[in-house]
């Protein structure tokens, strides 16, 4: 594939421009719409008029494949309450067992109860079983394998050793705590068929007297797998760990025996069920994102079968497997719908963004203009912000009139507002930033020395440009070093450094900031003699937004303020004749070692201190 040299794309942008505006001139001819500017609903009812009239020929097709989506997001929401139901009908038949169990244990472990009075007289737990239908017996083994049992349909049962039982001896060697366990399925000599059990330690005065075992027959829980299949008119199943059938409608549990408790797959008749393991891991997405299980796409009885299952745990050392299964063909015919859908939305999706394009081109441009210029906006570039060309478009032409007067009001706002505290603002732009707090900071003041009798002896055009110029001087030294001019205090001026952002050498900057200023007053031309006093102190201060709810002012406030303002008025009378006297306190004169000489001046009484302060001169 060749690639277009920028003199190709260049002819082509322009021959589109071309044809475009030809064809907007024809279309208004036609309109009989002249130079006057358009409201921008004409406008858009012009371009989606077509886009509508081309998306009319495909709306019903649309409206079809669209109906797929929902079918398939329904298959699932089916798929999931079908699992949900199953697995709530399981648990609903086995946790009130653990219940129950629990309930007994507790009134054995509290004395209400004798384990061996009431499984031998059996009078409570006939009341007892009333309240779980599902439990067809309870025992209880004590810790010498003597076994005391009640059956619902043959009343008490002579006591048996069950020493000889391994799974019982397993169930004593690991009672721990008062948790309720399933063993595995067993079966039932006296009831002819498999039993599902769960027992539970009880204990007295931190003694084991014994297991209290409670079981629910393999037939009832057939019969509520029957009962949700026969309501669904969908088969279910139920498997413990991924061989052993637990119950399949119109399971038959004749198979099963004393070293067969439950039937295998291959066993159970079921030859979707039979091939399920052997089945691929399908991707959960065929049915929907919010499938809650797993499937396997099934090769039985000379067709293809979805698999739908999920995992329940806490019925025994392996987990329960509850699921479903249906013809794949109902599903891959939603799928392929779902496909079509697609296809045709994307297909409509092109011609829709190329029908815009190509009417919208035009229409664009002011905008893609207005953006540009709003991007020199967020930089604060005033300067290369243009004025905005007037637009055809009603509201464009108004929104290039009232940018034009931001940028006008902007270029006002920045003489009144430090730009680069509010680039800081911008580049990090959380409340944070601008909350008051107190941070360490370094604070420098300045202040003509006779400014007032200079003044007087120049109107006040010419004082006023000097000012201008002098704090254009040292506002420059200010930015060079990353700091921020807080304020002009008639010929003062105050700058911070250390805020908002942090600045790990503030103090540094300080001193490089007032060398400069006083490098650049010995240089300047056109300037009168000008004598200033600076004073620069490094500490902790009040930082942050303060002001009333109509006008705030990012500013410092504290003794360290002060400081550095004394500081200042104390070059008056340190040296009253020198042309420039820096005074910084000593937290900030150990920063400027290496740039310039200090000289010390030894603790000095700052006005309105009771405490004295270091004081070092920096020349």
């Amino acid at each position: 594939m060749r690639l277009l040299s920028n003199a190709d794309w260049a002819r082509r942008r322009a021959a589109v421009r071309d044809e475009t505006a030809g064809g907007l001139r024809r279309a208004a001819a036609l309109l009989g719409i002249t130079r006057a500017r358009l409201p921008l609903a004409v406008v858009l009812s012009l371009t989606f008029g077509l886009m509508l009239m081309a998306a009319l020929a495909i709306v019903l097709g649309l409206a079809f494949y669209a109906g797929t989506a929902n079918t398939r997001e329904l298959l699932a929401d089916r798929t999931n309450l079908l699992l949900d139901t199953l697995e709530g009908r399981v648990e609903s038949l086995l946790r009130p067992v653990e219940e129950q169990l629990r309930a007994v244990a507790s009134e054995i472990t509290d004395g209400d109860l004798e384990p061996e009075p009431m499984m031998t007289r059996g009078r409570a737990l006939r009341g007892i079983l009333a309240t779980t239908p599902q439990v067809v017996g309870m025992a209880f083994v004590r810790p010498d394998f003597r076994a005391f049992r009640f059956l619902r349909t043959k009343g008490s049962l002579p006591p048996e050793d069950w020493s000889g039982l391994e799974p019982i001896r397993r169930a004593f060697e690991h009672a721990a705590g008062d948790a309720v366990v399933w063993g595995a399925p067993a079966w039932s000599a006296n009831l002819q068929q498999t039993v599902i059990n769960a027992h539970i330690p009880v204990r007295r005065d931190g003694q084991l007297l014994g297991l209290l075992f409670a079981a629910v027959t393999l037939d009832t829980v057939v019969r509520r797998v029957d009962e949700i299949s026969a309501g669904i008119g969908q088969p279910v199943f139920v498997l413990q760990g991924r061989d052993a059938v637990v119950a399949l409608p119109r399971l038959d549990t004749s198979i099963v025996g004393p070293d067969h408790p439950l039937p295998l797959l291959p066993e159970a008749g079921d030859p979707v069920l039979a091939a399920m393991w052997a089945g691929s891991q399908a991707n959960l997405d065929v049915l929907g994102e919010h499938l809650r299980g797993a499937v396997r796409l099934v090769e039985a009885t000379g067709d293809r079968w979805v698999v739908l299952y999920r995992e329940i745990a806490g019925f025994g050392d392996q987990p329960w497997v509850v699921g479903t299964y249906l013809p794949a063909s109902v599903a891959g015919a939603e799928i392929r719908r779902l496909w079509y859908a697609g296809l045709l939305s994307l297909a409509c999706i092109a011609v829709a963004v190329a029908a815009t394009f190509w009417l919208g081109r035009r229409m664009a441009r002011p905008v893609e203009k207005l953006a540009e210029a709003a991007a020199h906006i967020q930089a604060l570039d005033l300067d290369a912000v243009p004025l905005l060309p007037r637009s055809h478009v009603r509201e464009l032409d108004r929104a290039a009139r009232a940018f034009n007067a931001m940028r006008n009001g902007l270029a006002w706002f920045e003489t009144y507002v430090p730009r680069r505290l509010v680039r800081q603002l911008m580049d990090n732009p959380s409340p944070e930033v601008v909350a008051s707090r107190q941070l360490e900071v370094t604070v420098l003041f300045t202040d003509i020395v006779g400014f007032s009798r200079l003044a007087e002896q120049l109107d006040a055009g010419e004082a006023a440009s000097l000012l201008n110029r002098h704090f254009e001087l040292l506002a420059g030294c200010v930015a060079e070093t990353e700091g921020t001019v807080d304020k002009f205090l008639g010929d003062g001026m105050m700058a911070f450094w250390g805020a908002p952002l942090p600045q790990p050498d503030h103090a540094l900057r300080a001193v490089r900031a007032a060398l400069l200023i006083r490098d650049r007053l010995a240089e300047a031309r056109g300037f009168p003699p000008l004598r200033l006093r600076l004073g620069i102190h490094t500490g902790t201060a009040l930082v942050g937004n303060i002001g009333s709810s109509d006008r705030l002012n990012y500013t410092l406030v504290g003794d360290t303020v002060n400081i550095a303002q004394r500081l200042e008025q104390l070059g008056k009378e340190i040296a009253p004749d020198d042309g420039i006297v820096i005074l910084a306190s000593g937290t900030t004169a150990a920063h400027a070692a290496g740039l310039c000489r200090i000289e010390p001046l030894g603790p000095r009484q700052l006005r309105g201190r009771d405490e004295t302060v270091e004081v070092f001169r920096l020349c």
